[in-house]
Order: structure tokens, then C-alpha cells, then sequence
């Protein structure tokens, strides 16, 4: 405490045993705030944790209370946005649904790689709030891009033959090779930025690569066409298309063909 001279604060030093960003620090600076709060009341006086270790406390605590309204409120924008350009609200709704599914399997497999005492990529055992928020904006963002082209192309063939299953078709048809083409570039623009020594930068390159990677691969040519395969015509609800869905009953049997029938001759009347 230094409170010579008639000053009117003091200051305690704590000294960690490991560095500020492993989780026992964390941890040490949670209690600590708690302390504080505690002598600050029973003293009526104001107290404040500082340093490296309160800085980072603060800083992922204000992060992680954000996590959740980012997550709400872009998953409503979107969602908006593709019923406004469909037309329709199930298979937007779908679509955002798949999106949300594919931050959730990217963050387990980051939780794999960098959280927990024996992370396999090392890091501080933990990922931080922002690059969570990055990743996840970032991957809202990318999904739409194919997401919109396979769903924009589905629905004009939709439209124009009302046939729901083979407007699935021609949607992947037409937009399969550009969007996987899209993604293997994407993977190989952002590669750089998984092989950087600042973690923060790491995460975010090896959570975007995989989010792309699952995108192209499994959501966008399989689960969201399947989806839509599997609900058909309900799957565009509202939506009507301009022509009537194509008859799925059995063909009628041909009918035979009839023989020509042989002219006629009619004799004119009074001809002997």
C-alpha cells in the first residue's frame, strides 16, 4: 500500500505463477474482480483489477457476453433476406438452419484442436471470444454466396416447370462446378493465414478452411438439396410456380393405331 504523503489510493501487486493467457490466470483474475467487489462494498470505497491478466479478463468477458446477439441477430438478417429474394420461408429457413449446423461442427473441431490442457495445435487451451465472432460472421457471410446462387437457380426452374425435384437437379447443375471451383480458391487464399505464429490470426484461418470445406463438400451438394428433395413442392411454400406440377401417374397404354378406311365411290342419280 502507498499511501504516503496524504494519498488517497493504494495498489496491490499479485504476481501470477503462469503467463495471462493460460486459463489458471484467467481464472486468478476472475476471484480476483470477485474479491475486489466484496472489499470495495464492505469498505465503501471503489476497487479495480488492472494489469495484463484483468485487461484480458475484461476483454473476454465484454467478448463472450456478444457471442450470443451476433449469432441471433445475423442468423434474423439472413434468414429476412432469403425469404424477401425466394419468395418463400421454409427453405430459408432450412438454409439458415444448415448454416448455423456448420458454425456449430467448425467450432467443435477447433474445440479439438486448440482447447483443453493438451490442445493438439497448443494455444492458450482456450479460443477467444472475437475469433469466435470472426469465424462465425465470416461464415454466414462465405455459405451465403453459394447458398443464395444453388437456391436463386432452383427456384427459376421451379417456376418455370413447377416440378420441385428437378428443379433440385438443375440447380446443382447449373451452379455445382463455379461454387466448388469458388471454394477450392477460397481454401487456398486463406491457407496463408492458418500458418501464422499470432494464434488469434491461426484460428481464424484453420475455422474459416474448415467451415468452407464442410460447406462444399456435405451441406450445400448434399443436405440442403436433400432437404429440399424430401419436402418438395412444401419446401417453396408460399411459392407458386407458374405452371401446374407435372403429372406422376402411371402412362396411359398407346392406342392402336386404326386401318385406313378404302374410299368410297357414290354414283351420280339417273346414270345407266
Amino acid at each position: 500500500m502507498n499511501l504516503h504523503g496524504g494519498g488517497t489510493a493504494g495498489m496491490i501487486m499479485v504476481v501470477p505463477k503462469q503467463s495471462a493467457t493460460t486459463p489458471a490466470t484467467q481464472d486468478l483474475g476472475k476471484h480476483l474482480v470477485a474479491m475486489s467487489s466484496e472489499f470495495a462494498a464492505a469498505t465503501k470505497t471503489e476497487a479495480a483489477v488492472g494489469g495484463n491478466g484483468g485487461a484480458l479478463g475484461d476483454f473476454n468477458s465484454e467478448g463472450s457476453a456478444k457471442i450470443w446477439p451476433v449469432v441471433i441477430g445475423e442468423s434474423i438478417v439472413v434468414l429476412l433476406m432469403l425469404v424477401v429474394m425466394l419468395r418463400a420461408v421454409v427453405l430459408p429457413a432450412i438454409a439458415v438452419a444448415f448454416d448455423l449446423l456448420t458454425a456449430a461442427a467448425t467450432f467443435g473441431i477447433l474445440t479439438l484442436l486448440y482447447s483443453g490442457s493438451d490442445a493438439l495445435l497448443s494455444g492458450p487451451g482456450y479460443i477467444d471470444p472475437i475469433s469466435i465472432i470472426g469465424i462465425f460472421a465470416f461464415i454466414f457471410g462465405v455459405s451465403m454466396v453459394y447458398e443464395v446462387a444453388l437456391l436463386y437457380r432452383t427456384r427459376e426452374a421451379f417456376l418455370a416447370n413447377g416440378d420441385a425435384h428437378g428443379a433440385v437437379k438443375t440447380g446443382l447443375a447449373q451452379t455445382a462446378a463455379a461454387a466448388t471451383g469458388a471454394a477450392a480458391v477460397m481454401v487456398a487464399a486463406i491457407i496463408p493465414f492458418a500458418m501464422v505464429d499470432l494464434l488469434s490470426v491461426q484460428v481464424f484461418g484453420v475455422g474459416v478452411a474448415i467451415a468452407i470445406v464442410l460447406d462444399a463438400l456435405i451441406v450445400r451438394p448434399v443436405l440442403l438439396p436433400a432437404a429440399a428433395t424430401v419436402l418438395g413442392r412444401r419446401s417453396w411454400w408460399p411459392l407458386r410456380p407458374h405452371v401446374p406440377a407435372p403429372e406422376t401417374g402411371p402412362p396411359e397404354a398407346p392406342t392402336a393405331p386404326t386401318a385406313p378406311t378404302a374410299p368410297t365411290t357414290r354414283m351420280p342419280v339417273g346414270a345407266s
